[in-house]
């Protein structure tokens, strides 16, 4: 499901899947990459528990191993509407049996993406609800609209 905020300068679209950004338009100019899949099919992943690749997509922890594929699991999973009002949303996501499968540990992820004035701010928080020590990584990874002005390139930014 895609939900939106929005206030006199900016309207945001973000997905239940993955938390992602669908849309950030300013003065009726899209500034989020929109996907083409020739390129990249992604527009703005969130990333959890961790960023990059794991080599060969395993680790090991506490002599038992677990597989993941690139950036984690947050990018496809179906994140929980946590809280909204008119220019702030935020999702969440708690352990269940496929995070489990690839991440043994109990903890909350939160993504906040907040409008002031004519500024988008992207918060994550995550808490450790387990005993043992949480080890992730967070981030981003949004995509661009350009070129945006008529009469430059791609190659100008």
């Amino acid at each position: 499901m895609i939900y939106e905020i929005g206030n006199e300068h900016l309207k945001v679209q973000v997905s239940t899947l993955g938390g992602e950004l669908m849309s950030v338009k300013k003065d009726g100019v899209e500034y989020l990459w929109q996907g083409n899949p020739e390129y990249w099919s992604g527009r703005a992943y969130n990333l959890f528990p961790i960023c990059g690749r794991l080599w060969e997509g395993k680790y090991t922890y506490r002599g038992d191993e677990y597989e993941m594929n690139l950036h984690g699991f947050v990018r496809k999973s179906e994140l929980e509407l946590y809280a909204q009002t008119e220019d702030t949303i935020a999702f969440r996501l708690r352990p269940n049996e496929q995070t489990m499968k690839m991440y043994p540990f109990d903890f909350t992820y939160r993504v906040f993406y907040v409008l002031e004035g004519n500024t988008l701010k992207i918060r994550y928080r995550v808490r450790n609800k387990g005993f043992k020590p949480l080890i992730f990584a967070v981030g981003g990874h949004p995509g661009f609209n350009v070129p945006l002005e008529e009469g430059t390139k791609f190659e100008d930014y």
